[in-house]
């Protein structure tokens, strides 16, 4: 599990051979921010499975400003509920030390953007999550996920 509230070191990994692996298909970097450490930990897994970089995780609005602040992620996937300080409290400051970070509310009982927010995540779905990260990313999903209605053809 990652260190909670402190922004991660970047790892370098080595293959069997001893040299140096860099992920040259990284699609950015992500804090993570929810009170619920089973969540985090579902969520860090997933997008790290998806190669998003987790560059640090927060469990409540206090961390989450000072965490984005030190790691500047592409995006912060943040709990609209979170102790000490919400979501929009924390995005507020968020948007002002990290202004190049997207953020993404989280919530299971949201149901649409709120006005503080970039995007919005359902929390009861996983996999959408790291979807919705590779959209914001410019990327569509990739090919063996795609739907048979992705790429509609015009009819004649």
């Amino acid at each position: 599990m990652l260190s909670k509230g402190v922004p991660l070191q970047k790892v370098t990994t080595h293959n069997k051979l001893g040299a140096i692996e860099k992920n040259a298909e990284m699609r950015g970097t992500v804090v993570v921010v929810d009170d619920d450490e089973n969540f985090r930990f579902a969520l860090i897994l997933m997008l790290q499975l998806e190669g998003f970089e987790v560059v640090g995780e927060a469990a409540d609005g206090f961390e989450a400003v000072d965490v984005t602040e030190a790691a500047k992620p592409s995006f912060v996937i943040i709990d609209t509920m979170l102790p000490g300080r919400d979501g929009e409290e924390a995005a507020a400051l968020i948007r002002t030390r990290a202004p190049g970070s997207k953020i993404i509310a989280s919530s299971g009982f949201l149901r649409s953007t709120p006005t503080w927010a970039d995007a919005f995540a359902d929390k009861t779905d996983v996999a959408a999550i790291a979807k919705l990260l590779r959209e914001l990313a410019g990327e569509g999903p990739p090919d063996g996920l795609r739907g048979r209605d992705s790429n509609p053809q015009p009819t004649g």
